[in-house]
């Protein structure tokens, strides 16, 4: 079923104050204030060993070549969908600013995903998940 986090039930204010942030202490209060993880509730290992299962096996979706993902928190797919987004988009230009600079194309390290649905691909295209129609989230990737 997934779980809902505290930062979906006040979404406007947790909203409002990742679009706030600009230094790496704004992000810490943030991450202080919201997204304490200690309580969420994880996915068991017979879950996550199924979700791997399915990892291995690409498969065609609106053009692309996707893979499922896997993410140890058992959260609802808005969830978990507004968590990546404000990690990739809100928290990571200001942790890694260096990356602003990157293009993000077929062949580089970037990745295209829908943390929602749980897919992700390395072909960049469209910037709509080919499943459910969410924007999606650029994540750099490093070996």
């Amino acid at each position: 079923m997934g779980h809902t986090p505290p930062y979906m039930d006040r979404f406007e204010a947790f909203d409002a104050e990742r679009r706030r942030m600009r230094t790496v202490d704004d992000w810490i209060a943030l991450r202080r204030q919201w997204l304490d993880d200690s309580a969420w509730p994880r996915r068991s290992p017979e879950q996550l060993a199924a979700m791997r299962r399915g990892r291995k096996q690409s498969f065609r979706l609106g053009g692309r070549s996707w893979m499922r993902t896997t993410h140890v928190f058992d959260l609802t797919p808005e969830a978990r969908y507004e968590l990546f987004v404000t990690y990739r988009e809100f928290a990571d230009p200001i942790r890694f600013p260096h990356l602003a600079t990157l293009p993000k194309v077929t062949g580089s390290r970037w990745t295209q995903q829908c943390p929602a649905c749980e897919i992700v691909t390395r072909e960049i295209g469209s910037m709509t998940c080919p499943q459910c129609a969410r924007r999606l989230v650029y994540e750099y990737v490093e070996d």
